[in-house]
């Protein structure tokens, strides 16, 4: 495998001096980029001598993102071949381009083939797969949002395996994280732009912020952390953290991750695997509920990748920090956004008087100047860009006379805010001084995080994972498609398999992979390795058990018992336990009375999936059989389970509690009755039936009948 330096710059100045004196001070990891199509004035042979050879000579169509003309081929590989005659060290040809007559084989430059694909395209497997011939291999598509960066980190890993020299990114503000992840998922190299000029591709990173981030410093082992929100770009804790990281030695990449939709944000954490987060607007209330949290929170991060969530507000912290240092009273806080809400609750809970004012919650002028503030404490985002109004300036003005204060969240210098207080003149804590005290107690909970070994790639639970994610569907969708727990599709794709109903690993596993559109006789291998059974006694032995798995498991344990038992001996579960051989008839069910839904207790002999959480009674459900006569009915709770056989005697009435939708078959549907969720069932029945036949009725999971059957 021929490896090109990490970093391939490409040159981008107005002029060539220009460009020829900043390839003078490039490392050895550099590579520059000569682009023939930004230099149409100059000689080929002569910019590839200058270079010295050190070069990787390329000459981009207006249809991959370059200047020259798509239908002007011909013209374009004769200035290709005058540069290859100068022998470059490297030289791009398109991937699907047929090599030239006259490039050499076994010449002194080396081959690198690429390809741009359109938006919305991603076929790097396929192409990955069938490579053209050449040394090197550079993949680049435009990213639609932040899960798109899943897809091709799969195939750089298994690059790295190969050892396949390929660089696989996208475009893109939301591509940015497989630009700054090359080298932790496996690429080889990666483009960046060179420092102080325009770059050729928008959003692409400079060298010099590639280098501040620590892009060549990232291995398998590296933690991925990083801010999300949007717009984020423009933010100070990138370069903040990453020499923090440095600095301390630990293997963390801290890198940006935009999007302003909440779901996308949940997905992108589990695709990416990312282990730790500073929280931005507009995500900071809903990825907070959507984590589930109790309040607000701008950080969250995970000791081990395997953990919990932990979580802090840093931005409350540095603001009851910042408030300890001022002058005590009276407070006004402009706006009510997150950053506002926070500093409400802080001052709610120090019990310190304040008044909110904003667009939703308008406040007199004379209500501010009879509560007299002290301090004054700018929430909104005006001052951001560089021509926002004076957030409230007559609310400004009816404080000026007790003001003794101000604070200002913006962390851009020299905001109208920020000259409004300092003219008065008032104490004033900017944004800058909020930002890096937020961030030290940011950095603090980051350091915490330490790297374990994901799974391998070759097990089922990955393949879920992986197949899920390119459907882009999230955990909660595929719990709310198949009614399956998401602690129990969480366990699945974690192989954690002792965790599941003891019986119920290889259904749920096959469920699962039809419903993500793919068999797992396609992967026998890695499907043999899920248990058909759970033997109690090596469950865990491999592992270490925590508290909870092993109450999980013995809950496991014990449902299985109750349902060979139940299924053995049924009138032990059903009314007043038998006192002899005489069974005491039942009264017949009055279809007029309410249903009574029974407590769930051990007397349920089928187990519910998901039945880990505490699930609904109105969620379920519910089935009652009364037996008229001697019968046996088959129940079917899912197509990949086995039949339940019932043999219900005379006035016998049993009740099953359902989350997924069924099949009763039955030869004798006159000997029974039964309804479901309390309404009054009947076989369907055609003319010329048979009373020899197999009679069956199927409900879905709403309990509603699925006709045609």
């Amino acid at each position: 495998m021929k490896l090109l330096p990490f970093y391939c710059v490409t040159l981008t100045h107005s002029d060539w001096s220009s460009a020829l004196h900043y390839t003078r001070d490039l490392g050895g990891d550099t590579l520059p980029e000569l682009r023939l199509d930004l230099f149409l004035k100059e000689n080929p042979s002569q910019l590839v001598r200058d270079l010295r050879g050190r070069c990787i000579v390329s000459c981009r169509r207006s249809s991959e993102g370059g200047q020259w003309p798509d239908d002007q081929d011909v013209e374009r590989l004769r200035l290709l071949r005058i540069a290859y005659e100068a022998n470059p060290q490297w030289m791009d040809l398109e991937w699907d381009l047929s090599l030239p007559d006259w490039w050499e084989i076994d010449g002194p430059t080396s081959l690198l083939r690429s390809v741009h694909v359109a938006p919305g395209v991603l076929d790097l497997r396929d192409r990955y797969q069938s490579r053209p011939q050449g040394d090197a291999f550079k993949w680049v598509g435009v990213a639609q949002n932040l899960s798109d960066n899943a897809a091709i980190k799969k195939i750089l890993e298994k690059s790295r395996i190969d050892k396949v020299a390929l660089s696989a990114f996208l475009l893109g503000p939301k591509g940015l994280p497989s630009r700054y992840l090359q080298r932790h998922w496996g690429g080889s190299f990666i483009y960046v732009g060179p420092d102080g000029q325009i770059p050729a591709v928008k959003n692409q990173p400079s060298l010099e912020l590639s280098r501040k981030i620590g892009c060549e410093r990232m291995n398998q082992e590296t933690i991925v952390s990083g801010l999300i929100g949007e717009p984020i770009l423009h933010s100070k804790g990138f370069e903040f953290h990453a020499e923090q990281f440095m600095i301390e030695e630990k293997n963390i990449a801290y890198i940006p991750f935009e999007t302003g939709d909440v779901k996308e944000a949940r997905l992108a954490i589990e695709s990416l695997q990312i282990q730790g987060l500073s929280i931005t607007s507009p995500l900071k209330k809903h990825l907070s509920e959507l984590l589930d949290f109790p309040s607000i929170m701008n950080t969250i991060w995970k000791r081990t990748w395997g953990d919990t969530w932990q979580r802090a507000n840093t931005d409350q912290l540095s603001f009851e920090d910042a408030l300890t240092q001022l002058d005590r009273g009276p407070i006004v806080i402009l706006g009510d956004g997150a950053v506002a809400t926070i500093c409400c609750q802080s001052l709610q809970k120090l019990k310190r008087p304040f008044l909110q004012v904003s667009r939703r919650h308008p406040v007199a002028i004379k209500d501010i100047k009879l509560l007299a503030p002290v301090g004054v404490v700018q929430a909104t985002s005006l001052g951001m860009k560089s021509r926002d109004p004076l957030p409230f300036p007559d609310h400004l003005a009816a404080m000026t006379g007790s003001l003794k204060w101000g604070m200002e969240w913006v962390y851009k210098e020299a905001t109208l805010f920020e000259q409004w207080a300092k003219g008065i003149p008032v104490v004033f804590v900017d944004g800058q001084k909020l930002f890096k005290h937020q961030a030290l107690l940011q950095h603090r909970m980051f350091f915490q995080m330490q790297y374990t070994r994901r799974l391998k790639t070759t097990s089922f639970g990955t393949l879920l994972r992986e197949a899920r994610l390119a459907s882009q569907l999230s955990l909660d969708d595929v719990s709310e498609k198949l009614h399956i727990a998401i602690n129990i599709l969480e366990a699945m794709e974690e192989d954690q398999w002792h965790l599941l109903p003891t019986g119920r690993s290889r259904p749920l596993a096959r469920q699962v992979a039809e419903f993500l559109l793919f068999l797992p006789e396609d992967h026998s291998e890695a499907f043999e390795s899920v248990p058909a059974f759970q033997d109690p006694d090596t469950v865990g032995a491999s592992t270490g058990m925590t508290f909870r798995e092993k109450m999980m498991r013995l809950g496991a344990a014990l449902s299985t018992g109750i349902i060979a038992v139940a299924l053995f001996y049924p009138g032990e579960f059903i009314g007043e336990k038998k006192k002899s051989v005489a069974i005491t008839p039942l009264p017949s069910p009055n279809p007029t009375l309410p249903l009574v839904i029974p407590p769930s207790t051990q007397q349920d002999i089928l187990p519910v999936l998901g039945e880990f959480d505490a699930i609904p009674l109105s969620d379920l459900i519910v089935l009652e059989i009364t037996a008229q006569s001697e019968v046996q009915i088959d129940l079917v709770i899912d197509d990949l389970a086995q039949p339940v056989p019932l043999k219900l005697i005379p006035q016998q009435t049993i009740f099953r509690r359902l989350r997924s939708g069924f099949k009763l078959r039955s030869m004798q549907p006159e000997n029974f009755q039964f309804t479901v969720n309390g309404k009054i069932q009947n076989f369907p029945r055609t003319a010329g039936s048979s009373q020899n036949q197999l009679w069956e009725v199927v409900y879905d999971r709403q309990g509603k009948i699925i006709p045609n059957r």
